[in-house]
């Protein structure tokens, strides 16, 4: 599902803004199977709206830090995102990796994943 959201507000936003989902804000590295790394495609309206474009994300579900990066700064690392704006839940399964196993043909029963 695709993921934006609406209704951002603080001083001096601005169009050119730049917002990435992390574990932590300033450390780390870009978040593997979420659209763009995690960073949004876009900030419209001094941050009224934010979107991850039209790719849904596939990282694991849990709790990520939304860190911002003010227009005109260096932003391309994580370590460059320290301000915290706030939690973004992603509901899926986590970890990702639970391997089941069922025969064509028979009937299946899966139990026990975690997320």
């Amino acid at each position: 599902q695709r993921c934006a959201f609406q209704g951002i507000t603080g001083e001096l936003l601005s169009h050119g803004d730049l917002i990435i989902a992390l574990d932590t804000c300033g450390q780390g590295h870009r978040l593997p199977r979420f659209s763009s790394a995690g960073l949004v495609a876009s900030v419209v309206a001094s941050g009224a709206e934010v979107t991850w474009g039209a790719v849904a994300p596939t990282a694991a579900g849990g709790e990520y830090r939304l860190c911002w990066c003010a227009a005109g700064f260096n932003c391309a690392e994580g370590m460059d995102f320290v301000v915290d704006m706030g939690a973004l839940t992603l509901i899926g399964a986590s970890p990702q990796y639970q391997d089941r196993t069922c025969v064509s043909g028979q009937s299946c029963l899966i139990a026990s994943l975690e997320g």
